[in-house]
């Protein structure tokens, strides 16, 4: 029998990652809670390059995905 989802190692440790990657998102916010108003800039311009880099690797995630799929049909054409 084919494990579930929730069941699979795998799907495990790829949502433990996803939520993982909340934590910077979450210390960041506090931060701009936490710090006077003369860091709030350096706060925020870390938030947003977290963002972003954040942002390139879903980016990256889904342009692999689609290079993956476009070499699949090339090869069965080709057979």
């Amino acid at each position: 029998m084919k494990p579930s989802n929730l069941e699979d190692p795998t799907w495990r440790l790829a949502r433990r990652m996803g939520y993982a990657g909340l934590i910077p998102f979450v210390f960041l916010a506090a931060c701009l809670w936490l710090v006077g108003p003369d860091l709030h800039p350096y706060v925020a311009l870390s938030m947003q390059g977290y963002g972003a880099v954040i942002v390139s690797f879903l980016g990256g995630i889904h342009w692999g995905c689609l290079l993956y799929t476009s070499d699949a049909a090339d090869e069965e054409d080709s057979v």
